[in-house]
């Protein structure tokens, strides 16, 4: 694992030991300084996980797919803010008969400004188209 290519140097000298030391000695020229001792003594790594110890400890493999679903938008679907917010619904009912009063407010409200231009109030500009 940790050998003279992990740190650039040709030749193991002792001036790469002495910088960086070695696993059974520490470094003469910095404080605190050695290289790491082997984690693993066979470092095999394929033949270890084909072992059969290795195999009965693993997991079988899960070969059931997820697809990811399409997210759909709820402030355009309907049913779909209806399974996030049930209340959604009675919110909707409440709003309908004040959009329909609101509806016929400026209906008669583009109305009455319609009546007044043709009668030409006074105070009030004319239209220049």
């Amino acid at each position: 694992m940790w050998d003279v290519s992990a740190f650039g140097l040709k030749v193991l000298s002792t001036k790469g030991c002495g910088v960086h030391g070695t696993w059974c000695e520490a470094a003469s020229l910095k404080n605190d300084c050695n290289l790491p001792m082997h984690k693993m003594l066979n470092t095999d790594l394929s033949r270890i996980l084909k072992s059969p110890e290795m195999q009965r400890s693993f997991q079988e493999p899960r070969k059931k797919i997820h697809h990811r679903l399409l997210q759909k938008n709820p402030l355009k679907n309907l049913r779909i803010m209806l399974k996030l917010n049930p209340y959604a619904k009675t919110m909707h009912w409440n709003i309908i008969p004040h959009q329909a009063k609101y509806h016929k407010v400026q209906v008669d409200k583009a109305a009455l400004e319609a009546k007044s231009d043709e009668k030409g109030v006074p105070g009030k500009k004319p239209v220049v188209v």
